[in-house]
């Protein structure tokens, strides 16, 4: 007679125990999600288009215009774009437009490098300059654009053309009017050395650095709306408009001269619309705690007077100010050190301010997220979560997040809510790697987490206006929770337990029946068990691999120990999977 037994595990996975604490618990899993209970493969993805963008997208903002147009914004560290029915135009910012001097361009034969002269031009490597009105020579005409390939000195950069040039030497014309678009910022963060890198006082005079603790960050767009116009701003840079009015041909602009030049992000209040400048400036001195907001409803006027409500306010716990979010009541905006509740209030103040607590060092601009109320956010060594209060959020997966984490990259950090689900996700840089290769998922409904393995650098889940989650990789924004699949491959997925007893823990059991429950399951999973003759023991004897269909009834193992555990995975194209109850039948197998 072999008793037939459950073996019930509860939701989410767990890492911060021994294994044998954490029996009847879940270990490891990729591509997984528990929903009601179960365990099941996540949603697969598509390309949204086979249109590209360029550079590295940080940022993502969706509206929709007065004529119900729905647009996707995108920041990466070269370019802005808005994406729409398949197609990202690119809406750049020009940062400088002239003309080069007489025949600025020169050509090598037999070479489609060409060296552009222009003083001071400020140029940088991967930046894109717009070239008209030259005229031929040497076999070539440099009109359109192109991508800055070298920079060679402060006065002159080169560009590759579509064609070798026929013969060596200069041309071009004296007519060339150049538009130069807004240089790249960094794709990575990294430590800046060499001249004029750190802190006033730091070195001597005219000393390179060899070292440095002055990190100089990624370029992080901040995204918001303003009616039915784009609002756009680097790190530390100035603050763009794009007018829908326009169209996709038209580039983003200088929102008003008035506006601050330095930012470190931007937000639009929901209380009278003002534009909000986080990490301002005054005068020429740039003011990392400072936040400057404009007028009511009029972006173009940011000095205080009887008859607006502009203003600004100086924070003091901190030494920057990192971003702001918008909760439902009121504006979190977070400085490296403590988080503050920014509240409208009307004149004569606008806004109030109020320190609430330590936020834990928030990794990036991008890593607070508001879902159902609370703002949860990714500090340097915890989470945390904002609900009038704030906590720490408790991990079950501290250890495995927090001990493989590259923290120079932190900015990289991406929080996003898949509201289809209830759940809060960051996408961040493990510690071997320079961009964001894995997420870890708090289900904020039901209180568990999850962890795997994927290259997202922007998720939005959330949305209003698309039915689906979107982000973005390698060049392309993808459609999730879309089938099964990655982009028409197959997507891997797996699932692991920890070390259940099977007996009373003195006898060792055999394993001669597993009875597979799946609420789902399309194609094939492998399901194995292992055992382990005692808790602590490095040997671990694993049981046949067994290809499990739909129409499996049982399995016979073959395996005895003390303790067994299950393991679950999927390779194929079209596999999909939810599991019930797992039962198994064991019979006694004496003490050794």
């Amino acid at each position: 007679m072999r008793p037939i037994k459950d073996l019930p595990i509860n939701p989410g996975l767990v890492t911060n125990d021994t294994d044998r604490n954490l029996t009847g618990r879940w270990k490891d899993g990729d591509k997984v999600r528990f929903h009601r209970g179960l365990p099941e493969k996540m949603g697969g993805w598509e390309k949204a288009s086979t249109n590209q963008f360029v550079g590295v997208c940080r940022s993502l903002l969706n509206w929709q215009s007065h004529s119900t147009v729905n647009y996707i914004g995108l920041g990466t560290h070269r370019r802005i774009y808005v994406y729409n029915a398949g197609i990202f135009s690119n809406i750049t910012p020009y940062d400088e437009t002239g003309t080069l001097g007489s025949n600025a361009f020169t050509m090598v034969d037999e070479s489609a490098a060409v060296t552009v002269a222009d003083t001071s031009h400020n140029r940088s490597k991967g930046g894109f300059v717009n070239f008209s009105g030259a005229s031929a020579a040497h076999g070539i005409t440099i009109n359109g654009e192109y991508e800055v390939t070298s920079v060679t000195s402060a006065n002159a950069y080169v560009i590759t053309h579509s064609s070798a040039a026929t013969a060596s030497g200069t041309g071009g014309g004296a007519s060339i009017a150049y538009s130069y678009e807004l240089p790249a910022g960094f794709e990575s963060s990294v430590f800046g050395l060499g001249w004029g890198a750190g802190t006033w006082s730091q070195s001597t005079w005219d000393t390179a650095r060899s070292t440095s603790n002055f990190l100089l960050e990624a370029r992080i767009w901040t995204l918001d709306k303003w009616g039915e116009d784009f609002i756009a701003s680097p790190t530390n840079g100035k603050i763009y408009v794009w007018d829908t009015s326009g169209g996709t041909g038209a580039r983003a602009a200088i929102a008003h001269s008035n506006a601050p030049t330095v930012n470190n992000s931007i937000m639009v209040s929901p209380e009278n619309q003002h534009l909000v400048s986080l990490g301002s400036q005054v005068g020429a001195n740039e003011e990392p705690m400072l936040i400057k907001w404009s007028s009511s409803e009029d972006y173009t006027a940011w000095t205080a007077t009887s008859t607006n409500t502009a203003g600004s306010k100086r924070l003091n716990l901190g030494s920057e100010i990192v971003c702001g979010v918008k909760g439902s009541k009121e504006i979190l905006v977070f400085t490296d050190t403590h988080v503050y509740s920014m509240f409208f209030t009307g004149p004569p103040l606008i806004f109030s301010f109020s320190p609430v607590a330590h936020n834990g060092g928030i990794r990036g601009k991008n890593a607070a997220k508001e879902y159902n109320g609370v703002v949860y956010w990714m500090g340097e060594k915890n989470f945390y979560f904002y609900n009038g209060n704030v906590n720490v959020l408790n991990c079950d997966v501290w250890a495995k997040i927090f001990d493989d984490s590259n923290y120079t990259q932190r900015a990289k950090t991406i929080a996003a809510v898949n509201s289809n689900f209830g759940e809060v996700w960051w996408f961040y840089v493990s510690a071997d790697s320079e961009e964001i290769d894995r997420y870890v998922v708090f289900s904020a409904v039901e209180k568990h987490w999850t962890f795997g393995e994927l290259s997202r650098t922007c998720y939005v889940g959330d949305s209003s206006l698309f039915p689906r989650p979107f982000a973005t990789s390698n060049g392309y924004l993808y459609d999730h929770e879309v089938g099964v699949d990655d982009d028409g491959s197959a997507m891997a997925s797996s699932l692991s337990s920890y070390d259940m007893e099977i007996g009373d823990g003195d006898e060792m059991a055999h394993v001669s029946i597993l009875l597979p429950d799946f609420k789902v399951l399309t194609g094939s999973i492998n399901v194995q068990m292992k055992a382990k003759r005692y808790a602590q023991s490095t040997e671990e004897r694993d049981g046949e691999i067994v290809n499990v269909t739909s129409t499996t009834e049982f399995i016979n193992p073959r395996i005895k120990g003390r303790q067994i555990s299950l393991h679950f995975t999927t390779t194929d194209a079209g596999d999909d999977w939810r599991l019930g109850t797992t039962r198994a039948g064991f019979r006694p197998h004496g003490k050794k």
